[in-house]
């Protein structure tokens, strides 16, 4: 019965051979102090390649990396690629990647620079039209104050994305949706001016939510594709609609 244990043995150092020879890595992605999700990271080892996405923790994983070096590079539109080497091994701690913001010049400059297709009458006319600005009404104030947010007036055009100037602080990057403006009443400026960033932050459909719990006299207008919705809370509840 000696073979046997033997052979048995044998089997047992062989699947622990093969589990030693890989090992997970794991990781987070933040920028500053928020989890950044989103980001692709890419593990290179010769002709080999794999690739993760951070979670909405900013965490990745990498069940069964070989051991040995590795090149890792983490990419996000709007941040400086990170690439960096390292070893893998058994019982490895995790790794923490943190981000950086391209310069706003950078960001700028690529954007402009972009190919851009030809535009037909048709299409200028209706960009003209969608990027001119006019007042959608006027209101009448009074002991009270009024402020605006929005991406009108600053914000960049970046791989076909409408990439506005305001940061949301749960991702660490720019706001890219459908939230074209919100505007506020409230009793002093700085609190009307601090809600409406606030709010078009939240979106859609949180923002409104969140407006509506705390009483608050807002006007929100959505890009809903080509067309202009509005929403209103407060005062300006009646004032939903699409253009």
């Amino acid at each position: 019965m000696n073979w046997f244990r033997n052979f048995v043995l044998t089997l047992v150092w062989l699947a622990l051979s093969t589990l030693a020879a890989a090992a997970p890595y794991r990781g987070v992605v933040s920028y500053g102090a928020l989890p950044l999700p989103g980001a692709t990271i890419t593990a290179t080892q010769g002709t080999k390649t794999l690739t993760a996405v951070s979670d909405q923790d900013g965490a990745f994983q990498f069940d069964d990396l070989a051991d040995g070096q590795w090149t890792i590079q983490i990419s996000m539109q709007l941040f400086a690629t990170l690439k960096t080497d390292v070893t893998i091994a058994p019982n490895m701690p995790g790794a923490k990647f943190e981000m950086k913001l391209l310069p706003e010049g950078q960001i700028l400059s690529e954007s402009q620079t972009a190919t851009q297709p030809v535009e037909t009458a048709e299409q200028r006319k209706a960009r003209l039209d969608y990027e001119r600005r006019a007042a959608m009404g006027v209101i009448e104030l009074a002991d009270a104050a009024i402020a605006t947010s929005g991406d009108y007036r600053r914000w960049a055009d970046v791989g076909g994305a409408r990439i506005s100037h305001t940061m949301d602080p749960r991702t660490g990057a720019p706001l890219a949706g459908g939230m074209a403006s919100v505007t506020v009443v409230a009793k002093t400026c700085a609190d009307a001016d601090a809600y409406a960033t606030a709010l078009m932050v939240l979106g859609a459909q949180a923002g409104p939510d969140y407006a509506r719990q705390r009483g608050l006299d807002v006007l929100f207008i959505v890009r809903d594709g080509e067309a202009l919705r509005t929403i209103g809370t407060g005062c300006f509840a009646g004032e939903a609609s699409s253009s």
